[in-house]
């Protein structure tokens, strides 16, 4: 993809939350620390534990890739160890094949289609649709969050 291209149309999913959508997020708890191609940086509280926890989605490609997640310290902004992130939900109990770290197992999260056991379950299929644009998929990472232990 077209690295302009790519920036362009997360550059106006970007201003869709930070703007249109801006009570929205603000009603789902998003707290927007960065929204500046590729990255973006949210951070969320989970409602039980009410733990604040950073997300990072790296939207390179953006969107004939899916956005890679990682999750991060609030505190500090460094990336949070497989022990740290909440558990149940988040994936198969180990690293990813590919990448080694952490992961969301989630359709529209990139680790997600790359990941062997999901090979058949291409993101060529999600793309595109309004339920896989960027806040659909934050908003499905909040819901999985929520089901955690925080």
């Amino acid at each position: 993809m077209d690295p302009q291209v790519s920036e362009a149309k997360f550059a106006r999913a970007a201003k869709a939350l930070t703007d249109e959508a801006s009570a929205f997020a603000a009603a789902h708890g998003w707290e927007v620390v960065e929204a500046r191609y590729p990255h973006m940086h949210l951070v969320l509280t989970h409602p039980g534990s009410r733990r604040r926890v950073g997300f990072h989605f790296d939207f390179t490609a953006w969107d004939a890739l899916p956005p890679s997640l990682g999750l991060f310290d609030p505190a500090t902004g460094a990336a949070l160890p497989w022990e740290r992130w909440p558990q149940g939900g988040w994936s198969a109990g180990n690293p990813h094949p590919s990448t080694g770290r952490p992961f969301l197992c989630l359709p529209g999260i990139r680790e997600y289609h790359t990941h062997p056991s999901h090979l058949n379950d291409a993101w060529e299929g999600l793309r595109g649709r309004d339920s896989y644009g960027v806040l659909y998929i934050v908003q499905r990472v909040q819901q999985r969050f929520e089901v955690t232990n925080g």
